[in-house]
């Protein structure tokens, strides 16, 4: 997937796995202007134990990790999202309330 952004202004994090996120709520929370979040998500909720080897996210693994957010009103765009799961993915994070949530989609040119 490739994700091109253009007129940057504020901050936006880098995208990364579960296995990098206790090294970005800290320094995320100081950020002031930080506007967009790109996470990765790519299995479905009943394949928790398979993302956790692997250093993914599942919807509710995104859900816990939004919660160490101080303020909750940020853009969160997801990708990394296994073709074959996707769907399942998108209706679980439809259920993830009070959070902007964008799935990406292939080609996708997003304007911040």
């Amino acid at each position: 997937m490739q994700i091109r952004v253009l007129g940057c202004h504020g901050s936006q994090t880098p995208g990364c796995n579960t296995s990098s996120f206790l090294l970005i709520w800290k320094p995320a929370n100081k950020m002031n202007d930080l506007n967009d979040l790109f996470i990765e998500t790519s299995l479905p909720n009943n394949m928790k134990d398979v993302a956790e080897m692997t250093g993914h996210l599942t919807p509710l693994s995104l859900e816990e990790e939004l919660k160490k957010l101080d303020n909750p009103n940020r853009n969160i765009y997801l990708y990394h999202m296994k073709l074959r799961y996707r769907e399942a993915i998108q209706r679980e994070i439809a259920m993830i309330r009070d959070r902007d949530i964008h799935v990406l989609e292939d080609g996708e040119v997003i304007q911040i």
